[in-house]
């Protein structure tokens, strides 16, 4: 493809082969079995969306809805699923849970270990977002969000509100 859609196609291949020579460099240590292996998305593209050809502005899910993927080597583990929305404020919690570590220091966020083994469990935690590019580039006014399960408010110079069970797009 061609345009920013198929650059995003190349980010993504590129990616992917990147994941595979760790993955496969741990396989040929023997350090699978006990390594975890964490993969979080910095944030998606626009690829058009709200006139947003790829991404650094808005705070649409497009932009914050990201992967985060979580492997380890415990087989109790394998194929679970969070339900609830999450955080990336949650990967530092989680990952002291899965290697039994204390916490030394308060951190943000939440273990999403409790709700691998409650696929049903759903918690309505919000989620807080911003963009601070449009303010640092332009001096234009920082976007900030805070998103629930349902609805999500975007704090902006005209402040926007979306049932997100009638309109997924936010539109």
């Amino acid at each position: 493809r061609r345009g920013p859609a198929g650059l995003y196609d190349g980010e993504i291949a590129f990616m992917d082969a990147e994941i595979g020579r760790v993955t496969a460099w741990l396989e040929a240590n023997g350090l699978t079995g006990k390594t975890i292996v964490v993969l979080v998305g910095d944030h998606g593209e626009a690829l058009g969306s709200h006139g947003e050809g790829t991404h650094g502005y808005f705070v649409y899910d497009y932009a914050l809805h990201v992967p985060f993927i979580v492997a380890t080597p415990f087989a109790g583990m394998r194929g679970k699923r969070v339900a609830s929305q999450v955080s990336t404020a949650d990967v530092v919690p989680t990952i002291l849970d899965l290697v039994n570590v204390p916490s030394p220091v308060k951190v943000q966020g939440r273990s999403l270990v409790p709700r691998m083994f409650e696929p049903g469990r759903k918690d309505d935690v919000p989620a807080y977002g911003e963009s601070m590019a449009p303010n640092l580039q332009y001096g234009w006014s920082a976007l900030h969000t805070l998103r629930t399960a349902r609805y999500k408010y975007i704090d902006a110079p005209r402040a926007e509100l979306y049932d997100l069970a009638a309109d997924a797009g936010e539109t």
